[in-house]
């Protein structure tokens, strides 16, 4: 596997751990709503780490962060487009345009945490386990913090249904995308070395810890029931903004509260 990743990686072919970083973004979408497919949460990473471990440099660490950086936001915030364009009014080619200059940002943190695993760290196993999920989740916090934040695909929101969400009342969605990093590199750890039991057995303590982590009642209820009602009057996005349709929306919410 080592060798494989080594010959992928060749600073003569540098563009082809980047497109396969590319897809592998691309892909992880899928683990989120609304298909849902949250082993690509873990699958995705783990082919990420793969290739940031067979790279040579950190330049070309870097470029395979941006690479997976593009298809990720490239994919999952195309919505950004049909705001600017359909309901902001923007010509299509400067929405395009602005969308991809977004995206392009956006993955400037894969980038540099690909940069940092490969300038600052040492030993693959260091890398894979420790460097890759501390740094991953640090960018994803500081991603929706800086400049007003955007938290969106967050690597810990398309695990709600997996067993690792157990993790969440210790650390909140942070604390999930830790463990599914490190999982990930724990997954490049058992494959590349098969035959260490430490690899397997840090791939699968996260699981077991999480599947009984959420069978805890982390809360307790306390005074009296309240009841409380959600109002969601499915406007149609065009509508919502079109003062011509305010009296019409009002009466939906009057009629929504009456009800």
């Amino acid at each position: 596997m080592n060798a494989l990743l080594a010959r992928l990686a060749l600073r003569e072919r540098p563009l082809v751990p980047a497109a396969l970083a590319f897809a592998a973004g691309a892909l992880m979408v899928a683990a989120f709503r609304p298909l849902g497919w949250w082993p690509l949460a873990l699958l995705a990473p783990a082919a990420l780490a793969g290739l940031w471990l067979g790279s040579r440099g950190a330049g070309n660490a870097a470029l395979i962060g941006f690479a997976f950086g593009l298809g990720l936001f490239g994919t999952g915030v195309s919505w950004v487009y049909v705001s600017l364009n359909q309901f902001g009014g923007m010509p299509a080619p400067i929405a395009a345009l602005a969308t991809l200059g977004f995206c392009a940002l956006l993955s400037l943190y894969p980038a540099a945490v690909g940069y940092l695993q490969a300038r600052l760290f040492g030993g693959d196993a260091l890398r894979a386990c420790v460097a890759i999920p501390a740094l991953w989740t640090l960018s994803e916090w500081l991603r929706g913090w800086l400049l007003t934040g955007f938290p969106w695909l967050a690597t810990g929101y398309a695990l709600v249904p997996a067993p690792l969400a157990g993790f969440a009342p210790l650390g909140g969605v942070f604390a999930v995308t830790l463990v599914a990093w490190l999982i990930a590199g724990s997954a490049w750890c058992a494959l590349s070395q098969p035959r260490r039991v430490f690899g397997w057995a840090l791939l699968a303590a996260p699981f077991a810890l999480g599947f009984a982590l959420d069978r805890i009642e982390w809360t307790q209820p306390s005074g009296a029931a309240v009841r409380f009602s959600l109002l969601q009057g499915a406007i149609p996005q065009e509508m919502k903004f079109d003062q011509a349709h305010y009296a019409r929306i009002l009466a939906t919410y009057e009629r929504l509260a009456q009800t």
